[in-house]
């Protein structure tokens, strides 16, 4: 087991190397800008570092640390190191609902709304499937979530087919996962969202840790499996949700990083959260700057990116599992 010192060193070198990524966005993607420039009020370059990068390089920051949580917690709830948002169906539930709010038509207030209610439904649906369809060993859920990303991929696709050009070019635009949309506004919601949630995660850590035992475990343990998993359900839909509204569904974050970040600090939830938070931010914001700079003035969608580096690391992953077990 990683020592508390161990864990601390991990957490200030993710703290800088995070820092060193932000700044690299900043002030080199996918245009190099002059420093000073930028707190020039007449400078072009100011209005472009002021009103375009500081809200997509920090507003990607939170949705990479967003994923990078949800699946840490994922992992947890499910107790499979396999789970990831995208992967078993929640991310795929958050784009159906704001789908739904683009097919409609509705205010943007409901985008996000309605991607947290598609993200807790899937959740539920997988819960509810893995123990009544697979008894309490949801080692094998995961052919549910990939029967639900299926599924809503062909209600959107429906809804694609059947809605006007407009609407059509929004989903598919959306649909391949872009961080062109985060401004100010959505900086502060989703800067809000992850400062909020973080705080209030914190506290049933302790017992998620207890969970990872088992059921009957937990029970003897007094911890309320029930509250528990509420509770775990409403945070997931949350931080997937508000993720998939700003930005589309981005995959592999969720998977990879919690895998990556417990090979230096072991499997403690309290120690594999923040540090999943850093570290997930960081690729995505480094993602982002690669899909801008990779076929310049053009830039590729976030999803591609990062299936052409998750797809091998899965697979990767895939074997680590099934030959070593979790952890």
């Amino acid at each position: 087991m990683p020592t508390l010192k161990t864990f601390r060193f991990s957490f200030v070198l993710s703290a800088t190397g995070a820092v060193i990524a932000i700044a690299l966005s900043l002030w080199l993607s996918p245009t190099p800008i002059p420093l000073f420039d930028t707190f020039h009020e007449d400078s072009p370059w100011s209005v472009i570092f002021w009103d375009i990068r500081i809200p997509r390089v920090f507003g990607g920051f939170f949705v990479g640390a967003l994923l990078a949580a949800s699946g840490v917690i994922i992992q947890g709830l499910f107790r499979n190191p396999l789970a990831e948002p995208g992967v078993i169906g929640i991310s795929s539930g958050a784009a159906l609902g704001a789908a739904c709010a683009l097919f409609f038509q509705l205010s943007v207030i409901w985008l996000p709304v309605s991607a947290c209610i598609g993200a807790g439904a899937a959740t539920l649906l997988l819960l509810w499937a893995g123990r009544h369809l697979m008894g309490h060993d949801m080692s094998q859920f995961i052919l549910i979530g990939v029967a639900l990303n299926f599924t809503t991929s062909a209600f959107i696709g429906l809804m694609t087919y059947l809605s006007s050009d407009s609407v059509m070019r929004s989903i598919a635009f959306w649909s391949l996962g872009n961080l062109s949309a985060i401004h100010h506004e959505e900086l502060v919601i989703l800067a809000s969202v992850t400062l909020l949630s973080s705080l209030c995660i914190w506290r049933y850590l302790a017992s998620l840790n207890i969970w990872l035992l088992g059921a009957d475990t937990s029970l003897q343990l007094g911890v309320n499996t029930q509250q528990l998993t509420r509770i775990m359900v409403l945070f997931i839909s949350i931080m997937v949700g508000i993720a998939v509204a700003f930005c589309g569904v981005i995959g592999f974050i969720g998977l990879l990083i919690p895998h990556a970040v417990r090979f230096f600090v072991g499997v403690d939830v309290k120690r594999v959260l923040p540090l999943s938070m850093l570290w997930g931010g960081a690729a995505l914001v480094l993602s982002d700057w690669l899909s801008q700079s990779i076929l310049p003035p053009a830039q590729l969608p976030l999803s591609m990116i990062l299936a052409m580096a998750g797809g091998p690391l899965f697979i990767a992953l895939l074997y680590r599992v099934q030959r070593k077990g979790w952890g």
